[in-house]
């Protein structure tokens, strides 16, 4: 992004995020046109290419923010002693009954973030992957894997896979039109029964 953006003001900085989640998650990287973010932002073309050099630019700016705005979520709202659990099993707990939080509250977040792991092109799907797992190991790094009978790295993957698991399903259950609670409620029985299994398996 170019510096003119982040000199706009806080409103017209919004609008355009905004406008770009909603058409980036409604119509995927390929098919989303600058001019419908144009449009539903209010702003001139003139005026969006004062702030960004490309398509690609915008998309990887919106990548990191929605990101950003699901760790800080979470690392706001650790518990009460200011620090996660230190077992890995304990910390995604904590974890993913936060994360579903941020999933009712920010929809649009949420349905660009699973869009954005679908893109066709390689190189920017290579790019949402790396920003993926920049943001999954902060949130990891601190545990203590010493009890572990597997590979800290290995753990690591399934734990991804499953947090991308619920996550999908919980998204693709509330476009299917469940309700929010019902959603919740699947998706909390879900890693309780994740959890338990893999209690028994990796220690």
């Amino acid at each position: 992004m170019k510096e003119t953006f982040f000199n706009l003001p806080p409103d017209k900085k919004n609008r355009v995020i905004e406008s770009a989640l909603i058409e980036f998650a409604s119509s995927g990287y390929e098919k989303t046109s600058l001019d419908a973010v144009i449009n539903r932002a209010g702003i001139s073309k003139g005026g969006l290419y004062e702030y960004i050099d490309s398509k690609k630019d915008l998309f990887t700016y919106i990548l990191t923010h929605a990101y950003e705005s699901l760790f800080n979520y979470i690392m706001d709202r650790n518990p009460e002693n200011g620090e996660f659990p230190s077992d890995p099993l304990e910390r995604t707990r904590s974890i993913s009954s936060i994360a579903v939080d941020f999933y009712i509250q920010s929809p649009q977040i949420i349905s660009f973030i699973v869009t954005s792991s679908q893109v066709g092109d390689m190189s920017i799907r290579s790019h949402v992957q790396e920003v993926f797992d920049s943001y999954f190991l902060k949130l990891y790094e601190s545990c203590d894997f010493t009890l572990l009978k597997f590979e800290s790295g290995k753990v690591l993957t399934l734990l991804k896979w499953l947090l991308i698991k619920t996550r999908n399903v919980f998204h693709e259950g509330l476009l299917q039109g469940g309700s929010k609670s019902e959603c919740k409620e699947r998706y909390i029985n879900e890693w309780k029964f994740y959890l338990s299994v893999l209690k028994d398996g990796i220690y």
